[in-house]
Formats: structure tokens, sequence, C-alpha cells
């Protein structure tokens, strides 16, 4: 069986436009910010167009190149992202959901 694809989820989204923010306002280029990253430029691309989740561990190689601390983007990225929300998987976000009433088919 082949791997699930995690979706974009709102702190991911909300992380992503944190640093896009500040690299636009650092006139840095993405090839420029691959580089200082040691991330991939096709990697870095997904990631800032939101294809590909941003994996924890390359938040702080992605920070360190723009100034910015990891640990402050991520309380950042946390209070614009609704309470409640969630990352969901690709196949996930595609399954319909039964009813709060429904009785579960696990439960007996």
């Amino acid at each position: 069986m082949g791997k699930q694809q995690l979706g974009v989820g709102h702190l991911n989204s909300a992380l992503i436009d944190i640093i896009n923010d500040t690299k636009h306002d650092k006139d840095m280029s993405l090839r420029a910010l691959a580089a200082a990253s040691g991330i991939s430029l096709t990697r870095l691309s997904h990631v800032m167009r939101k294809n590909r989740p941003l994996m924890i561990d390359e938040l702080p190689a992605l920070c360190a190149p723009l100034g910015l601390k990891d640990w402050q983007v991520l309380r950042d990225a946390q209070n614009t992202t609704p309470k409640g929300a969630e990352t969901t998987t690709a196949h996930e976000a595609n399954e319909t959901k039964p009813a709060k009433n429904t009785p579960s088919p696990h439960k007996q």
C-alpha cells in the first residue's frame, strides 16, 4: 500500500504565509532561500505553493536565513489558526463524514 499524502492544514498554511511574507519583505528569491536553507528548490517550491506540507524539521532551516526565530513563527501561526482546525490527509478530505447521530459500526 502506498503512502498517504498529508494535506496542507490551517497551521501549515499560516506558517508558509509568514515565511513567504518575510521572504518577500527581504526581497529574497526562492532559489536563494532554498540554497540558504539546504532544502531543494523543487521541494521548497511545492511547500511555498501549499502543494505539500511543511515538515516541522524544515521550519528552523527556513527561519534562520530570514532572521526569524522558529518558535516565534510557530506561535504567530498558531495565533492565526482557527480553534479546532485540524490537518487532514488528502484521502480524509475527500471522504464524506457520517452524520453526528449515526452510531459507530465499531461500538456495540
